[in-house]
């Protein structure tokens, strides 16, 4: 019998984790018809369609006018259109994670992708802190894996000062936490620094050495990169397969990469693409 009431707690442990695996996110502009803080659940209603109730995450992120939203003062917004994070298909109700209003979720969206300019308003072990043109404040989360850049060369937080203006390139997290990704004074070289991370990168091939089984490019944002290719990896154009040699110096190309143990970039896969018609 205690076999069979563990063996059912781990099938529901699961089928819990499974249905979380499976959540997605969906992102839309509703009502805020009603909010229950006692039940944790929010009333809101798509344009046209019928009420329904979500619940609240157990940390959501609320957002008004770019400034975070305490969650008692939630309901003052009641009857008023605002833009919800919601984690749907869990086999129960919608669960809110974040809630703005429309303004601010631009806001965000500028804030939290590509590269981002501001003057650093505050810096702290694991935090900084970015004011804007507008005023506005946004703080992002670094790690040791954040990439640190002043005047191109490798640097440090302390190497940064308050008042400085600096470039991030964020990433934002499954949590809603943004990463700063690398943090620069210089555009180009958070550009360089972001598109590093990318699991694909797109340039001009500036040397191609068919012995070795070696290529770089000068890419989009000016870095040059070389990859390591083998017989695994995949040459196509334009959805067909072509030969290594094929690919010429000058030629525009997509790198499928990821990074070998040894720091080396390996290419699983090399897209030529044709030339530009004038």
């Amino acid at each position: 019998m205690r076999a069979t009431r563990f063996a059912l707690l781990g099938l529901c442990w699961a089928i819990g984790c499974i249905a979380v695996a499976l959540a997605e996110t969906e992102i839309a502009q509703v009502k805020l018809v009603k909010v229950d803080l006692q039940q944790r659940t929010l009333t809101l209603q798509r344009t046209g369609q019928a009420e329904f109730v979500a619940d609240l995450h157990k940390n959501p992120r609320l957002w008004w006018e770019k400034k975070p939203l305490a969650l008692e003062k939630l309901a003052e917004h009641t009857g008023k259109r605002v833009m919800v994070r919601m984690s749907v298909d869990t086999g129960r109700k919608p669960i809110v994670r974040e809630l703005a209003d429309p303004d601010t979720w631009k806001w965000l969206d500028t804030v939290r992708r590509g590269v981002v300019k501001g003057v650093l308003k505050a810096l702290d072990e694991e935090t900084l802190t970015l004011e804007f043109p507008d005023k506005s404040e946004f703080t992002y989360r670094h790690n040791a894996r954040t990439q640190w850049e002043k005047g191109g060369q490798p640097a440090s937080p302390e190497d940064f000062k308050q008042g400085e203006a600096v470039f991030i390139a964020p990433r934002l997290l499954s949590n809603l936490d943004t990463l700063a990704q690398a943090v620069s004074d210089r555009e180009q070289d958070t550009q360089q620094a972001r598109e590093r991370t990318l699991p694909t990168v797109q340039g001009v091939v500036q040397t191609h050495d068919l012995l070795n089984r070696r290529i770089s490019i000068r890419t989009r944002a000016g870095d040059t990169r070389e990859f390591v290719y083998d017989q695994n990896t995949e040459f196509v154009s334009e959805g067909k397969p072509i030969k290594p040699q094929q690919v010429k110096v000058g030629a525009t190309i997509t790198v499928h990469r990821r990074r070998n143990a040894d720091g080396s970039e390996y290419a699983r896969r090399i897209t030529l693409h044709p030339p530009q018609k004038s």
